[in-house]
């Protein structure tokens, strides 16, 4: 009994090291941009193709921890005007995760977005926010990963002013990001 107790110790122990983690991705977001303002509730729907980076370490080959920054470039559907605008999203998030076999499962805080959402004027709103996101992805090959993540964005300023505030109550983007990534470690 103390050997076996002594032998999944050691195994354990050894096998109890970090990987640098590096995780490039690409993919499509689409979400549902809902505001309540002065003049009622509005939902703009978004979409648009992103592209980021995750960057951190791999504990064991099944946890780990990074940084990710993601880029969003796309149109949002303008309800009142009824008309498609450009849109940028760019976000900060702090990521902690883990694999089990080919799934792997993480929740991310996001720290800082900032949106730019150009008008047909050319003229644009910019938001600052936070969020959080959680993530399912599927590991296709040793080094392809299938993902999909639900993303929440809750704003807290429109054009350096604060919401509520500036004709808004509230603002919040919900929406999926489904994206092909190449996690790997050294």
């Amino acid at each position: 009994m103390k050997f076996i107790l002594f032998f999944l110790s050691w195994i354990a122990v050894s096998s109890a090291h970090a990987d640098i983690f590096i995780e490039p991705y690409v993919g499509h977001m689409t979400a549902e941009a809902e505001s309540q303002g002065t003049s009622g509730a509005l939902k703009n729907d978004e979409k648009g193709m992103g592209y980021g980076l995750k960057l951190g370490y791999s504990f064991a080959s099944y946890f780990f921890l990074a940084a990710d920054g993601m880029l969003i470039k796309g149109e949002y559907d303008n309800t009142t005007s009824n008309t498609s605008e450009d849109l940028e999203i760019l976000s900060y998030s702090g990521v902690a995760g883990v694999t089990l076999g080919m799934f792997r499962f993480w929740y991310a805080n996001t720290f800082k977005v900032d949106s730019e959402m150009e008008k047909l004027d050319g003229t644009a709103d910019e938001f600052e926010g936070k969020g959080w996101k959680a993530g399912l992805g599927v590991l296709l090959f040793r080094k392809i990963a299938l993902n999909l993540e639900y993303i929440v964005i809750d704003y807290s300023s429109k054009n350096s002013q604060d919401i509520p505030g500036n004709g808004l109550q509230s603002l919040e983007s919900k929406g999926y990001f489904v994206s092909l990534s190449f996690p790997s470690g050294f």
